[in-house]
Protein backbone atom coordinates (compact mmCIF):
# COMPACT_ATOMS: atom_id res chain seq x y z
CA UNK A 1 0.00 0.00 0.00
CA UNK A 2 2.81 2.47 0.54
CA UNK A 3 4.61 1.98 -2.70
CA UNK A 4 1.07 3.49 -4.03
CA UNK A 5 1.11 6.66 -2.02
CA UNK A 6 4.95 7.05 -3.21
CA UNK A 7 3.61 6.76 -6.83
CA UNK A 8 0.68 8.84 -6.48
CA UNK A 9 3.10 11.36 -5.23
CA UNK A 10 5.67 11.13 -7.59
CA UNK A 11 2.86 11.54 -10.34
CA UNK A 12 2.10 14.24 -8.76
CA UNK A 13 4.67 15.93 -8.65
CA UNK A 14 5.78 15.11 -12.63
CA UNK A 15 1.71 16.09 -13.16
CA UNK A 16 2.45 20.08 -11.47
CA UNK A 17 6.01 20.36 -13.08
CA UNK A 18 4.75 19.26 -16.53
CA UNK A 19 2.11 21.39 -16.39
CA UNK A 20 4.38 24.46 -15.18
CA UNK A 21 6.44 23.99 -18.18
CA UNK A 22 3.29 23.41 -20.69
CA UNK A 23 1.62 26.68 -19.35
CA UNK A 24 5.56 28.41 -19.90
CA UNK A 25 5.89 27.26 -23.64
CA UNK A 26 2.21 28.96 -23.64
CA UNK A 27 3.74 32.29 -22.94
CA UNK A 28 7.02 31.23 -24.68
CA UNK A 29 9.29 31.06 -22.03
CA UNK A 30 11.31 27.85 -20.71
CA UNK A 31 11.71 27.16 -17.68
CA UNK A 32 15.33 28.36 -17.25
CA UNK A 33 14.14 31.85 -18.72
CA UNK A 34 10.92 32.15 -16.38
CA UNK A 35 14.08 31.66 -13.29
CA UNK A 36 15.94 34.52 -15.08
CA UNK A 37 12.52 36.85 -15.08
CA UNK A 38 12.18 36.15 -11.44
CA UNK A 39 15.84 36.99 -10.65
CA UNK A 40 16.53 39.64 -12.89
CA UNK A 41 19.76 40.65 -11.20
CA UNK A 42 20.84 36.89 -11.48
CA UNK A 43 21.83 36.05 -7.82
CA UNK A 44 21.24 32.26 -8.54
CA UNK A 45 18.88 32.67 -5.83
CA UNK A 46 14.82 33.69 -5.53
CA UNK A 47 12.36 33.48 -2.18
CA UNK A 48 9.32 31.51 -2.45
CA UNK A 49 7.21 34.52 -2.36
CA UNK A 50 8.64 36.20 -5.30
CA UNK A 51 8.34 32.61 -7.35
CA UNK A 52 4.97 32.48 -6.05
CA UNK A 53 3.98 36.10 -7.55
CA UNK A 54 5.88 35.72 -10.45
CA UNK A 55 4.07 32.83 -11.20
CA UNK A 56 1.03 35.01 -10.22
CA UNK A 57 1.85 38.03 -12.04
CA UNK A 58 2.47 36.08 -15.57
CA UNK A 59 -0.95 34.65 -15.68
CA UNK A 60 -0.07 31.33 -15.50
CA UNK A 61 -3.12 29.65 -14.47
CA UNK A 62 -1.82 27.68 -12.00
CA UNK A 63 -4.13 26.42 -8.57
CA UNK A 64 -2.88 27.47 -5.24
CA UNK A 65 -2.64 23.29 -4.98
CA UNK A 66 0.00 22.96 -7.68
CA UNK A 67 1.99 26.16 -7.12
CA UNK A 68 2.64 24.71 -3.51
CA UNK A 69 3.79 21.54 -4.86
CA UNK A 70 5.92 22.95 -7.41
CA UNK A 71 7.82 24.85 -4.48
CA UNK A 72 7.74 22.18 -2.53
CA UNK A 73 10.03 20.35 -5.65
CA UNK A 74 12.06 23.43 -6.03
CA UNK A 75 12.90 24.13 -2.79
CA UNK A 76 14.54 21.10 -1.90
CA UNK A 77 16.02 22.29 1.88
CA UNK A 78 13.16 24.07 2.87
CA UNK A 79 14.46 27.38 3.72
CA UNK A 80 12.29 29.67 1.93
CA UNK A 81 14.22 30.10 -1.24
CA UNK A 82 14.71 28.16 -4.79
CA UNK A 83 18.39 28.80 -5.86
CA UNK A 84 18.94 28.13 -9.34
CA UNK A 85 21.08 25.03 -8.39
CA UNK A 86 17.81 23.05 -6.96
CA UNK A 87 15.25 24.64 -10.06
CA UNK A 88 18.20 23.31 -12.31
CA UNK A 89 18.22 19.51 -10.13
CA UNK A 90 14.66 19.75 -9.82
CA UNK A 91 13.75 20.03 -13.89
CA UNK A 92 16.48 17.21 -14.77
CA UNK A 93 15.17 15.30 -12.03
CA UNK A 94 11.66 15.09 -13.74
CA UNK A 95 12.74 15.66 -16.86
CA UNK A 96 11.50 19.56 -17.42
CA UNK A 97 14.06 21.36 -18.69
CA UNK A 98 14.19 23.37 -21.67
CA UNK A 99 17.90 24.72 -22.26
CA UNK A 100 20.79 22.76 -21.99
CA UNK A 101 23.17 23.49 -19.14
Amino acid sequence: MQRKKKKTAATQEELALSEFKQRLVKHNLTPEAFFRVCDPQYKKIISVETFRQMIKDSKLQLSKGQIARIILILDEDMEGNITLAEYQNALEAYGQSGEPH
